[in-house]
């Protein structure tokens, strides 16, 4: 890597299974193959710990789930030679201005939402301002976080932006998906959603999807995988509304194995930074349904089919019954999305980061 720093230090908020958590593996497995590079998760369960450690990164746990102050007091005492810091999430982000400032610390924003939830829009913006004030830089994964920072005035005018999308390293060739593929039912009926169950993933909009669907054809069924704190709110909608096709299935790690059985994913969302899971559903084989908004577009191209307008079940049927129309005859579909995948490459993604650590020393 182009640098004079011996040492990248990743500090993120969690290491527990997520878009944003899954990305800093890819990228700091690859970072490590050129230098020494450690994360410090600060919160949360460390379920990444297995493996980023068997892929030769250094997990430091000395904050892990420590009040904020005894991390500020710790890390600060902290020596780590000349090494570039690198902050992820929010929480991450204000531990290294109040700790690294002299060091000029590196940002990524990895989603379209509020700095900082618990404050309204304004103050919201301004703590983001001021927290970005030592920051080398700021990473946003898409055009739509670029978008929103811009737009909510999160960074000042002073605050050098660029984009780099998410690198994603590939399960299957395009063979294997092939052949994935064929063993697919042409009638398209099990349909799959990877999300935390959160108010932000809208779906609702898929229960009352469901709810439609079963009303025209009873063999269609979704899987839901994920955990939330919307769990119960969801089962009550689906037990009050009488929904039967639609099963929650938990949070699982290998989430691979599983997708390769469904014939389509849909996703709901009121808005996302990236929408890793596209990717990986992409990578299983799978058609997409997802919403044109915030970094959708930009992950799935703006011509590709399985777009449905925000928020409007209408269009999402008429998407969906577009999409199973076409049965056996995806190919094109299919090699739009192959496309697509191909695009964000973690080596791209590694070689944009070498660009930007050299460029803002």
């Amino acid at each position: 890597m182009n640098s004079d720093s011996n040492e990248i230090v990743h500090v993120v908020t969690t290491i527990e299974r997520g878009g944003a958590e899954h990305a800093l593996l890819q990228l700091s497995v690859l970072q490590a193959a050129k230098q020494n590079v450690t994360v410090i998760p600060l919160k949360g369960d460390p379920q990444l710990l297995p493996e980023l450690i068997s892929e030769g990164v250094k997990v430091d746990t000395f904050l892990l789930k420590k009040n904020f102050l005894r991390q500020i007091l710790v890390l600060r005492k902290k020596k780590f030679g000349a090494a570039v810091f690198h902050a992820h999430l929010p929480r991450a982000e204000f531990l290294l201005f109040l700790t690294k400032r002299r060091n000029r610390y590196i940002v990524t924003r990895h989603n379209s939402e509020k700095f900082a939830h618990f404050l309204p829009r304004a103050l919201s913006s301004q703590l983001s301002r001021v927290v970005t004030r030592y920051a080398r830089c700021v990473i946003c994964i898409s055009d739509a976080v670029v978008q929103h920072v811009v737009t909510h005035k999160e960074l000042s005018n002073r605050t050098k932006i660029f984009r780099v999308y998410y690198g994603y390293k590939q399960r299957y060739s395009p063979e294997e998906r092939k052949t994935l593929r064929s063993k697919k039912k042409s009638n398209i009926s099990n349909l799959v959603c990877v999300s935390r169950l959160a108010k932000q993933k809208n779906l609702t909009l898929a229960l009352t999807f469901m709810e439609a669907i079963s009303k025209v054809d009873g063999n269609v069924r979704l899987d839901i995988f994920g955990e939330g704190p919307e769990k119960q709110h969801l089962i009550e909608f689906c037990n009050n509304r009488g929904i039967e096709n639609v099963s929650f299935r938990g949070k699982v790690s290998n989430i691979h194995e599983h997708l390769t059985n469904y014939d389509l994913f849909l996703m709901t969302s009121t808005y996302e930074g990236f929408g890793l899971a596209t990717l990986e559903a992409m990578d299983c084989g799978l058609a997409v349904l997802a919403p044109r908004n915030s970094a959708f577009p930009e992950v799935l191209g703006n011509s590709y089919p399985g777009l449905f307008e925000d928020n409007d079940l209408e269009d999402l049927i008429e998407k969906f019954e577009g999409i199973r129309k076409l049965g056996f005859d995806m190919l094109q579909t299919y090699q739009h999305l192959d496309a697509r995948l191909a695009f964000f490459s973690t080596d791209k993604m590694l070689q944009e980061h070498e660009r930007i650590y050299s460029a803002t020393k």
